[in-house]
């Protein structure tokens, strides 16, 4: 498997530091639509849209690591800190998205 990153971002270079925090903005992006957006409607299609785009989103992150090996996908043993605070909440988050588009725990129409 190809070596991570180093887990501490003190010795990370100034511009993986910079995407980094680049990518803390987008989650903080994603908590936002789904806390603000989703509380404002219940028109299930505003819902749909907005699940299914961040769960596009989600497989785009998954994607992103794949230069890293296969196994950065479930080799858990060989995960550091900075993949044990990825993987597994972006499986969690696709995991949710997934589940509510397919109507796991949707109430229908007519109930």
């Amino acid at each position: 498997m190809t070596e991570h990153l180093p887990s501490s971002i003190g010795i990370l270079p100034l511009g993986i530091h910079v995407s980094l925090r680049q990518l803390a903005n987008m989650y903080l992006l994603f908590t936002l639509n789904e806390a603000l957006v989703l509380r404002v409607t219940t028109d299930q299609r505003v819902w749909r849209i907005l699940l299914l785009n961040l769960a596009v989103a989600d497989i785009g992150h998954l994607i992103s690591v794949a230069p890293l090996g296969a196994g950065i996908y479930y080799d858990f043993t060989r995960w550091n800190t900075m993949d044990w605070g990825n993987i597994p909440f972006v499986y969690l988050g696709l995991t949710s998205r997934f589940c509510f588009l397919m109507g796991y725990g949707v109430k229908s129409k007519r109930e």
